[in-house]
């Protein structure tokens, strides 16, 4: 179905929920460059090694750092994300699940956007 997504034209963007780590190989699949992957949990640094700048990822900041986290261990995982995947231009921050849950800390969320901006590199 993501092939026939791409070959028509668009920009699949699947949620892959739950731990993906032990799957990411069958992504190598995909055509370099045509897909935006929003991930739940999978091990960031095997992301990068298996898919490196052949797919954006897509959130991953856990919900239960955004709901119950603190600013700094917010802006901490942000930015190992921005390390991890900001060479390449790849990279969409997001909560990991449902994008931001709605019981996310106001402050949270704010650090969240204020990391990306003030550390990242457009």
């Amino acid at each position: 179905m993501l092939l026939a997504l791409i070959d028509a034209g668009l920009t699949p963007l699947p949620f892959f929920e739950g731990s993906y780590t032990s799957r990411l190989e069958f992504l190598t699949e995909l055509p370099e460059g045509k897909i935006l992957a929003h991930m739940d949990q999978v091990d960031i640094a095997m992301f990068k090694k298996v898919l490196g700048d052949r797919i954006c990822f897509w959130g991953n900041v856990p919900g239960s750092i955004l709901i119950a986290g603190t600013k700094a261990q917010t802006g901490d995982y942000v930015k190992r994300l921005i390390d991890t995947f900001g060479d390449n231009g790849g990279l969409i921050v997001d909560g990991s699940i449902e994008g931001i849950p709605s019981q996310a800390r106001m402050e949270n969320v704010m650090a969240m956007i204020e990391t990306a901006h003030d550390y990242g590199k457009y």
